[in-house]
């Protein structure tokens, strides 16, 4: 995983280390620390692909895991699932479609995720067997913590933490500042 020394360090998008979509040059970089079994996280989901869309080019966005076992049982399979179908270049395929159905309440909802992709089924078990991805994302939720991240969604944008409790405006808000800042 990456070395960081600092917050700032870890607030920095890494194309080997993080699933990025977007203009590698983006003055507007947003990281989400996000739990596919959220809730919250998936009407958040909703607000992230109208802003991507909407700012195109000039905004660059990461999603980082932070399942929230305690609440959701299911979190951390699903983060799994999602390294699972990012071996086989599926990542956001499998980021879009968990987020647009409701949240999983079994296994098999996840599994089905991967079957609707079309991603090799042998494949695909054999990761989730060995817990692969389980390095990335124990990383990632080490991140998260050290920087005060307590519940999922949780946004960062150009390093400032974005509070979406209430909803998300702000995070709309903070996207338009630091858009208007740049352009």
């Amino acid at each position: 995983m990456p070395p960081h020394t600092s917050h700032r360090g870890a607030l920095d998008i890494d194309e080997s280390f993080d699933h990025v979509i977007g203009n590698p040059s983006a003055k507007v970089e947003m990281i989400e620390f996000g739990d596919f079994t959220c809730p919250i996280c998936r009407q958040a989901h909703a607000v992230v692909k109208t802003t991507l869309q909407q700012f195109g080019d000039n905004i660059r966005f990461a999603f980082r895991h932070f399942p929230m076992n305690t609440l959701r049982p299911l979190a951390e399979q699903a983060a799994e699932a999602a390294e699972a179908a990012a071996a086989q270049g599926k990542f956001w395929a499998f980021h879009d479609l968990i987020f647009d159905r409701p949240p999983p309440r079994s296994t098999d909802e996840i599994v089905d995720c991967a079957r609707q992709l079309g991603l090799d089924q042998a494949r695909f078990e054999q990761d989730m067997a060995s817990r692969r991805g389980l390095t990335r994302i124990r990383y990632q939720i080490n991140l998260a913590q050290e920087l005060g991240v307590r519940t999922s969604p949780a946004f960062f944008v150009n390093g400032r933490l974005v509070d979406v409790s209430s909803n998300f405006l702000e995070l709309r808000d903070v996207i338009h500042g630091a858009a208007g800042e740049v352009g």
